[in-house]
């Protein structure tokens, strides 16, 4: 996971993130996955015809459906925390507990919407 300063370092992968298309440092399968956080960050038309059939060819539904909500996720409380105008660890000093870093938080959701999903009533497993 990249932080603030491997962004301001050119010897990291991170600093060519505002340049992924261009960079030889992602992979395809990374640039399509970049393109889909793109559109829910920022543009939600990016997520056309030729965006979605380049995600199917890389990812399964449930990858898909994992990271675009993982992107919301993230972006979302971000998003929250700067409305708050808060410093970095005020959160955690104000709730008085440690918040997971992101990747605890993913396989912690991932997890639970899995438990959610093996508990549904069959009429929504068969999609009826």
């Amino acid at each position: 996971m990249g932080t603030a300063r491997d962004v301001q370092n050119p010897d990291s992968k991170m600093y060519d993130l505002n340049n992924y298309m261009e960079s030889d440092r992602f992979t395809h399968r990374e640039k399509i996955a970049l393109q889909y956080c793109d559109a829910i960050m920022d543009n939600p038309l990016y997520a056309d015809d030729e965006l979605w059939a380049s995600l199917h060819e890389e990812f399964t539904e449930p990858e898909l459906v994992e990271l675009g909500y993982y992107i919301g996720f993230i972006s979302g409380g971000q998003r929250w925390l700067i409305t708050l105008q808060t410093k970095h660890g005020e959160l955690e000093e104000a709730i008085g507990m440690k918040v997971p870093r992101p990747e605890e938080a993913a396989r912690k959701w991932t997890k639970l919407s899995r438990e959610y999903a093996e508990n549904l009533p069959d009429e929504y497993a068969s999609g009826s």
